[in-house]
């Protein structure tokens, strides 16, 4: 008898029948057929384990987080702006860390949400915009240099350049 490596096997069957073999399918296609719950919940599970949306960093705040690691979804730094949002996490076990509006948000009840994030920042996600006065704006550029230097090397490099640049240009303009 010959030996078949995993790779050569599920090669062979293809992901349909990885699936099939796994059970994967079967139990998704059960759940959500005996109407015990929808597909969602199959995926992400239910209850508090869902992502938990909101309109924007204000609403965020004014949240009282039930689980640790829960994760939020935030629209817009400010209601209807559609610039500035993106995904947070809970840190129940952080209780001294102080807000810095971009990357930990500090809610009423006392919830260090962390923002999730692989990318350069934007001053937007700190809360700059336009209309702000120019003691805000220059709180929220204050707060993304202060955060730009606990990124690690690689990703400062990247995240200082945007902010630099971002603020040379917009605050030349007002």
């Amino acid at each position: 008898m010959e030996t078949i490596s995993r790779r050569k096997l599920l090669a062979s069957i293809g992901i349909a029948g990885a699936a099939l073999a796994t059970g994967g399918l079967v139990n998704v296609g059960t759940q959500v057929a005996d109407g015990k719950t929808d597909v969602t919940d199959s995926v992400y599970g239910s209850g508090r384990d869902k992502i938990e949306s909101f309109e924007s960093i204000a609403t965020l705040t004014a949240y009282t987080c039930h689980k640790d690691k829960q994760v939020a979804l935030v629209m817009s730094y400010y209601a209807g702006s559609n610039i500035g949002g993106g995904l947070f996490c809970a840190d129940a076990s952080d209780t001294t860390t102080v807000s810095n509006g971009g990357t930990v948000i500090v809610a009423a009840d006392g919830t260090r949400w962390k923002r999730i994030y692989s990318a350069a920042l934007q001053l937007e996600d700190f809360g700059y915009k336009d209309s702000n006065t120019a003691a805000e704006n220059t709180t929220v550029l204050t707060n993304a240099l202060a955060a730009s230097s606990n990124i690690t090397p690689i990703q400062r490099t990247q995240a200082a350049s945007v902010v630099v640049i971002s603020c040379s240009s917009r605050l030349a303009s007002q």
